[in-house]
């Protein structure tokens, strides 16, 4: 992964209105494992920075070739199908041939002619063979033996008898010479090298001639090849020409098409990505490296051409000293240099607008792979015209070194500090903390990508413009190597107010606490406000309950809000009017009193007691307790007031005539005296036997006489019939 240091002072990429994926290929390793000193010597790779320590690409399957049992085999690697027969294979297994310079080496246009003659005839059972690219071609090296023919041979190719044998001589690629369009390259299978190009027409005969390895198939992988950027078709003597039934590289491109642009840099100029292959390169070419070293030893002086192993140690100066902010450049292997070369470009053969602007021509650059035919050699590739080509070690020359670094394939670290969330405004500030150096683009709902704000591992944004309803939020970072991480929130719009109501509550009331309930608005919180005091409220679904407690004398303003998850909020108000006391009224009926007397008020919980005093001459016949007799009693106590009350207190004549504190018979005889006229009452005698007559009840309605029914009425209490009447 692409050094968190060197991406703290990239600058800021430029938006762009799209994000692609990092890289649009891999490339696949060279295949050296084993590593060799300057003179050739093999040595432990550790630490040496040689393409056998490093081994960057995709990795060989371990049964790199699968036989298809048809003729062809599958390079599992790339996914190209191969004849089996690899020298010019003709649709007749032995003469009489039926395509001219069968199992021969031949010129440039007989080999183009040659792949129509197969399809023609249905070769294996296909009609889609091609003459290979350059780099199709190229794939089949093997930078770890000393003879690629021989390792291919010994892998799956060939057929009965050495002719059918990769062969180890130089192939024919369907890629002309940009440089000197009446030549075309070719790869010799001994060294894998193609150090020039070779004429198209031989000079003289046996001249020039080069061997056909039919190709078909699209490159899918592990390890895509790409195009070698050829899209023009040229004759034998180098003029373009239509490319329709040529079948050369410019007609029909195979491998991966090319990003555009091919190449970006970051916003100082620092550092060129390549898109296609996500490998990061220096803008500066010629060994670029620190002005000022922490260890100068093995970096030389910026700029200065190197042999073998000084470019490899300056690769180690680098990272010690963090240029550019990373710790992980290397000298490139065979493949990751030559991935840059547009073989439809010359002088130099790199892609268009690319930013190596020291690279006026094209230059010479090391690779960290060794050739396996000589150690003690190292390859190199000309910028000039993509020609790859074995330069000695020490001897050789001395050439510059280009750092690579990656590809960084590990998406930008992105989160976002909200989470789903319910508003009741149109705009929302969100942000986040994101990998330093990548770009931050924030989309709602699906719309056009707008830039967050940037301030080292942090982002902002302020979404505006809400819709009503559910919105989605996506936030996407990409990094320099165009890694991309996503993460969404959903942010609802909601401005409308919460449903809320509240049952009636019950007022006056003389209790100091007070439940109250309603309906709310399914998932809005409740609260209930009182005496300046809010408190939360139940809430059940739709429903919601409180009790108000500590009700003040009087009136009390109660107010509900219901709050939905937006913030939106409704009100609903009431009042309770409490009163702390109670009312006791008490009255008495003539000849008597209640003490105390009249409206009373008794506050909440209190006690209060009634006497009852007859006037001389009566007693109490009944006293009346919320208009439930209670019997003649002396006195009565209200305990624990909670609610109003009435008491009355009824009295009636006593019946002692003769007023010696009892009735008795002699009260009767008096009585029946009065009324038949023996004797003249008194007024202490109407006063004590006015008992008659009665109401419905029993209870004496005195009428200001004694008569028969008076003194019956004596008698019955006399003789104990009735306590009272």
């Amino acid at each position: 992964m692409l050094n968190k240091l060197f991406q703290l002072v990239m600058a800021l990429l430029i938006s762009m209105p799209s994000l692609a994926a990092a890289a649009t290929i891999r490339l696949p390793a060279t295949g050296q494992t084993t590593c060799f000193d300057s003179n050739g010597t093999e040595i432990a790779c550790a630490g040496t920075g040689q393409d056998g320590d490093k081994q960057a690409g995709i990795a060989w399957p371990v049964s790199r070739f699968a036989d298809n049992g048809n003729g062809t085999v599958t390079d599992t690697l790339t996914g190209l199908v191969w004849s089996k027969h690899a020298n010019a294979p003709d649709i007749n297994a032995a003469p009489p041939f039926v395509c001219a310079n069968a199992e021969n080496d031949m010129s440039w246009q007989e080999a183009l002619d040659f792949i129509i003659c197969l399809n023609s005839n249905s070769f294996a059972g296909f009609t889609d063979w091609r003459l290979p690219n350059l780099n199709e071609l190229e794939s089949m090296v093997h930078a770890g033996v000393p003879d690629t023919s021989e390792y291919l041979s010994a892998n799956g190719f060939g057929l009965e008898g050495l002719i059918s044998l990769v062969q180890p001589s130089q192939y024919w690629s369907s890629t002309s010479d940009a440089s000197f369009a009446d030549s075309a390259w070719d790869v010799d299978f001994v060294k894998g090298d193609f150090p020039f190009s070779s004429v198209k027409i031989p000079v003289s005969p046996g001249l020039d001639t080069r061997g056909v390895w039919p190709v078909r198939g699209i490159s899918a992988g592990p390890a895509r090849l790409w195009q070698t950027g050829q899209a023009v078709c040229f004759n034998e003597t180098g003029a373009a020409t239509p490319c329709a039934g040529t079948g050369q590289d410019g007609e029909n491109p195979a491998g991966a098409a090319w990003p555009a642009p091919r190449i970006k840099t970051n916003l100082d100029g620092t550092l060129a990505l390549d898109r296609l292959t996500g490998l990061i390169w220096t803008t500066a070419t010629r060994t670029p490296g620190p002005s000022n070293t922490i260890n100068p030893a093995g970096c030389g002086v910026s700029g200065a051409p190197l042999n073998w192993q000084e470019a490899l140690d300056h690769m180690g100066c680098l990272n010690r000293n963090g240029f550019l902010g990373a710790a992980d450049w290397r000298l490139p292997n065979r493949k990751e240099l030559r991935s840059l070369i547009d073989y439809s470009r010359s002088a130099p053969a790199l892609p268009d607008g690319h930013p190596f602007i020291d690279l006026l021509f094209g230059d010479t650059y090391w690779t960290s792979t060794t050739d396996a035919s000589q150690p003690a050699r190292a390859w190199t590739v000309n910028m000039v015209d993509g020609s790859l080509n074995a330069t000695g070690k020490i001897n050789g020359g001395i050439v510059s070194a280009w750092p690579v670094s990656g590809p960084d394939l590990a998406p930008p670290a992105l989160t976002i500090n909200q989470g789903n969330m319910t508003i009741n405004v149109d705009g929302q500030t969100i942000g986040g903390t994101v990998e330093a150096g990548a770009a931050v683009q924030v989309t709602v709902n699906g719309g056009a990508p707008a830039a967050a704000t940037l301030s080292g591992n942090n982002w902002s944004f302020t979404v505006a413009g809400l819709a009503a309803g559910a919105n989605a939020i996506t936030v996407t970072a990409a990094d320099f190597s165009e890694n991309v991480s996503t993460a969404s929130i959903d942010i609802t719009f909601d401005a409308t107010s919460p449903t809320l109501a509240m049952a009636p509550v019950a007022t006056p009331t003389h209790q100091p606490s007070q439940a109250i309930s309603g309906t709310v608005e399914t998932g809005a919180t409740v609260t209930v406000t009182t005496g300046g005091i809010t408190s939360p409220a139940t809430v059940a679904g739709a429903t919601w309950s409180f009790v108000v407690t500590g009700l003040a004398a009087g009136d009390n303003g109660i107010t509900v809000t219901a709050t939905d998850a937006a913030g939106n909020s409704s009100t609903a108000t009431a009042i309770i009017t409490y009163s702390n006391t109670y009312t006791i009224t008490a009255e008495s009926g003539a000849r008597g009193t209640i003490s105390p007397s009249g409206v009373l008020p008794v506050l909440h919980g209190a006690d209060q007691t009634f006497t009852f005093s007859p006037t001389p001459g009566y007693s109490v016949v009944d006293v009346l307790i919320d208009d439930v007799p209670h019997g003649a009693i002396t006195n009565y106590t209200f305990h624990l007031a909670s609610e109003n009350h009435t008491i009355k207190a009824i009295f009636i004549p006593d019946g002692d005539l003769n007023n010696d504190g009892m009735t008795n018979i002699t009260d009767v005889l008096r009585a029946l005296q009065i009324a038949v006229g023996l004797v003249t009452p008194a007024p202490s005698d109407i006063l004590h036997g006015d008992a008659a007559p009665v109401d419905g009840s029993g209870i004496p309605l005195p009428d200001r006489q004694i008569t028969v029914a008076d003194a019956l009425m004596i008698m019955k209490k006399a003789v104990g019939i009735t306590t009272g009447w």
